[in-house]
């Protein structure tokens, strides 16, 4: 039975001591003690979700003030990342495309003359790797292949 029910029907009846009176007059007594029990303990409840809560708001103000003053930039230094410069990979960008240009109109004179275009290209490659001589002079550079390796005549023949 709720406290309230209690108190109104202990109102009505007459003060009489009855087995049945005492009984809901400790009743009565144990609903008041819990009552102020929950009182007492709600009143801590509420300050402390208080609390909490103007603890959560410093805590939002403080990420905000952190998230708005750390830039992404002094985040990638902390975290020993560079940032490129597009100049720089523009021009590795043009080394790389002028080196594979170069390398494959390098063996277009080759290419002709072999005309074997399933293993031209690693040929060639063996002979870039092979070791030289360049005879230097005033009007043109010679340069001597000592490739290594074994080759078929028909190659052998067409790279001399």
């Amino acid at each position: 039975m709720s406290l309230y029910k209690l108190t109104t029907k202990l109102a009505a009846a007459p003060a009489t001591e009855s087995a049945e009176g005492t009984a809901q007059q400790r009743r009565l007594k144990q609903l008041r003690k819990l009552e102020e029990t929950y009182a007492a303990a709600r009143v801590e409840r509420r300050k402390n979700i208080t609390e909490h809560h103007e603890l959560l708001d410093r805590i939002r103000v403080e990420i905000g003030a952190t998230a708005a003053t750390e830039s992404r930039l002094e985040a990638m230094i902390q975290a020993d990342r560079v940032k490129l410069e597009p100049s720089s990979k523009r021009l590795l960008d043009v080394l790389r495309i002028t080196a594979r240009k170069g390398f494959y109109q390098a063996p277009q004179p080759f290419k002709k003359s072999y005309d074997n275009y399933r293993d031209d290209h690693g040929q060639f490659r063996q002979l870039t790797h092979s070791p030289g001589v360049l005879e230097v002079s005033s009007t043109e550079v010679l340069i001597h292949l000592l490739p290594g390796g074994s080759y078929g005549s028909e190659f052998k023949r067409r790279v001399s």
